[in-house]
């Protein structure tokens, strides 16, 4: 174990080579002291130049360790609780040794100190962002589909998750363990409730920053996690080889990939100051070190604070040795330059760690580092924001500033009571209570009819003043190439309809947007759908909806997010839904399928091309229909879809196997046999039309379901010879 900064003091020093400059080292293991200094009871240790050469630190290794502490001593915090004149009140949260939430504590197990001064409790509460308890899940079964994603209002968002990737501070041989860290948290620690985002400090994430709760959307996001080269800051290695040539380890100086992470750090922060939960950032990286020319981190941190975003850091590295290894050089040094060396590598390894740590403590957070287990570091992040206490206290008078006084940072300290519990919370707020937002300074361009629609677009939450559920496909047009076809549910009884001479009237406007696939720009498109129904149709909309169909083409393959908003001209309400959707690449010749079309026996899917949105009102249960998917048990349901760029036998026929699964809360309930696909009386036998029928046994629980479709090519060669599909439905008794 090396040598562990735990706590700083500013100090003065006037220059590096000013041999009689005192340095103060604090260590958390004292047998980590040069034998001069073992004779203090206590861990703060005065070491002159020599003394620093006697030990074998050099001067710029100390350097290394107090430029962060005295960044840390001129950092100032900022707002970090909520306040008000006559209430401040505390976020904390509570884990017991295990690092297990506590939630049973009372006001007379806590104590709060405002810059010192004890303050008496008013209320406490604890507050639950799982909604009861924590759901892991099991292992995804190999090859199944992702559970479907669950549409949150904003209001029912209790944790909002941004998982920031600083792949510019991350070394190559570290990302397969990032990656597969994520997957599992994605697959098993992730809560239906939970919004979330994955960014990339470098950049190039697209649609993927977008806040989501949507599995599929997430997972190929961790897969689109890349390491950038030309632009990362570490290199191949985290510990690369030493060379007494000095070969520089990054092809880029470390502050200009520095100061690209946290302008891309601080956006995400700017960003989540209006999200609603419980706000976690979880940050990996491997290098935010503090230097005395760089305040970028004391600038996350009052970002952090005042967006009150409690961050969990994660050193990735796991537990190093930082012992020369025989793939160092070493051959032109002598034993006290080798030695040197080894204290170099260790003063540089606390240094590069010192603003993970810094955020994490003045957030409230973690710092999880030198230990291998990423997966456990990302798992307890997860569980320890399950729930917090909201602490609240009645402040001085003297508190809150007057109108001539200057602004004051007032430091907040909590304490648990109970032995063995540990408690963390946040650094303090300013002398500033919180002003309710002025709603009347919202620029006007927002109150009109076009801002409706752009904040409509702009917000990561789906708005339900007109209620609508949207389904999203890709699907192959021969001769016209790839296309998303939306299908859009809409509750009749949710628009404003007028009468005249028996004839019901309601006029929307239907923008969508289809972004991502490497698009320069998102594609909208908007129609105005005036809606005339006679009183027998009108009646029959208002019991069975209406399902608007629309279709964007895919220009290229890759990840899409479809969005539709709609809005009411009568009523002025709006409604609003997206779906994640992947369009795969035809071009490869490769197995693909387009996406499921899913109805009652009974209804079968009219068919439909490109062209303007198109309006009807649905005749029968519209759960019956591909836009909505409920269907009763015991009932027979038609699936179809297209298999594309099948092989062929000399006799120009597929040989295909077809198998069905049904998942159910990522559990297989249901495993076909793969059955040899009959290819009778399909022209285009690259381009086939499948159809199948599936019955709902009286045996499967009522809830929400994944029909996954798995085709394999008996032609094609093995990496190319599965494709599947998936889409959600609901069964109901």
């Amino acid at each position: 174990m090396q040598p562990q900064i735990f706590q700083y003091y500013s100090l003065y020093f006037p220059c590096f080579h000013r041999l009689h400059t005192r340095w103060l080292v604090i260590v958390r293991e004292w047998r980590y002291l040069p034998p001069f200094a073992r004779k203090t009871t206590y861990s703060e240790v005065w070491l002159t130049a020599d003394q620093v050469g006697d030990s074998m630190i050099t001067v710029k290794s100390v350097a290394y360790w107090l430029m962060g502490g005295i960044l840390l001593a001129q950092s100032s915090p900022d707002l970090v609780v909520h306040v008000e004149v006559n209430l401040v009140q505390v976020d904390a949260v509570v884990t017991d040794g295990k690092g297990k939430p506590v939630t049973n504590l009372t006001s007379a197990d806590f104590e709060i100190r405002q810059d010192g001064k004890p303050q008496r409790i008013t209320n406490l509460s604890y507050i639950d962002t799982t909604g009861g308890a924590m759901t892991l899940r099991a292992p995804r079964v190999k090859g199944a589909p992702p559970l479907p994603p669950v549409d949150l209002q904003r209001s029912d968002v209790r944790r909002t998750f941004v998982v920031v990737v600083d792949d510019l501070g991350i070394a190559w041989e570290n990302l397969p363990a990032i990656k597969h860290a994520l997957r599992k948290f994605v697959e098993e620690e992730k809560q239906p409730k939970d919004l979330v985002a994955i960014v990339a400090t470098g950049g190039g994430m697209g649609i993927f920053r977008q806040f989501t709760t949507d599995p599929k959307q997430l997972l190929a996001a961790v897969e689109h996690l890349k390491f950038k080269p030309m632009l990362n800051r570490v290199g191949i290695s985290s510990f690369p080889s030493f060379n007494p040539m000095g070969v520089a380890s990054s092809p880029i100086p470390g502050a200009v990939s520095r100061q690209q992470s946290a302008l891309s750090i601080g956006s995400i922060l700017r960003a989540l100051r209006n999200m609603p939960g419980r706000k976690v950032m979880l940050l990996l990286s491997e290098e935010m070190s503090m230097t005395n020319n760089e305040n970028y981190v004391q600038d996350l941190g009052d970002q952090a604070i005042r967006a009150s975003v409690a961050i969990y850091a994660v050193d990735p590295r796991g537990l190093p040795t930082l012992q020369l290894t025989a793939a160092d050089d070493t051959s032109a040094l002598n034993s006290r330059q080798i030695s040197r060396v080894r204290m170099e590598r260790s003063a540089s390894y606390l240094f590069s760690q010192s603003g993970l740590s810094y955020l994490a403590q003045q957030t409230g957070g973690l710092f999880f580092h030198d230990n291998n287990d990423i997966d456990g570091a990302v798992a307890t992040v997860a569980l320890e924001s399950s729930g917090y206490y909201l602490i609240g206290y009645q402040p001085d008078a003297s508190t809150f500033s007057g109108a001539n006084r200057q602004r004051f940072f007032h430091k907040l300290a909590v304490v648990v009571k109970r032995n063995g519990l540990h408690v963390r919370s946040r650094a303090g707020f300013y002398n500033t209570p919180e002003q309710p937002r002025d709603t009347s300074r919202i620029p006007l361009a927002s109150k009109t009819h076009q801002g409706q629609i752009e904040r409509a677009f702009a917000s990561p939450f789906s708005l339900n003043s007109i209620r609508l559920r949207l389904t999203g496909l890709f699907v192959e047009v021969p001769k016209q190439g790839s296309w998303i076809k939306g299908l859009l549910h809409v509750d009749a009884g949710s628009l404003q309809f007028t009468e005249d001479a028996d004839i019901h009237r309601a006029t929307v406007d239907v923008v969508t947007m289809l972004d991502g696939g490497g698009l320069a720009e998102p594609d909208f498109r908007s129609d105005t759908v005036t809606m005339r129904f006679s009183p027998a149709t009108y009646q029959t909309a208002m019991k069975n909806g209406i399902d608007f169909t629309f279709f964007h083409q895919a220009r290229k393959p890759g990840p899409y997010k479809l969005k539709v908003v709609l809005r009411d001209n009568s009523s002025q309400e709006i409604g609003s839904a997206s779906q994640f959707i992947e369009v795969p690449d035809l071009g490869r010749k490769a197995l693909a399928l387009s996406g499921i079309m899913m109805n009652a026996e009974n209804q079968r899917a009219a068919a439909s091309a490109p062209g303007q949105t198109e309006a009807q009102a649905v005749d029968d249960d519209p759960g019956f229909g591909p836009a909505v998917r409920i269907f009763p048990r015991r009932s027979k349901v038609l699936f179809a879809y297209q298999v594309l760029n099948a092989k062929t036998n000399q006799r120009n026929l597929p040989e295909l196997d077809l198998q069905t699964r049904l998942f159910r809360d990522g559990k297989e309930m249901y495993a076909g046999v793969p059955i040899p696909f009959d290819p009778t009386g399909q022209s285009d036998v690259t381009h086939m039309e499948v159809e199948h029928q599936l019955t709902l046994g009286s045996a499967l629980p009522p809830g929400e379901y994944v029909l996954q479709i798995i085709v394999t090519d008996k032609l094609a060669r093995k990496k190319a010879a599965t494709a599947s599909q998936s889409t959600d439905f609901e069964i109901r008794p």
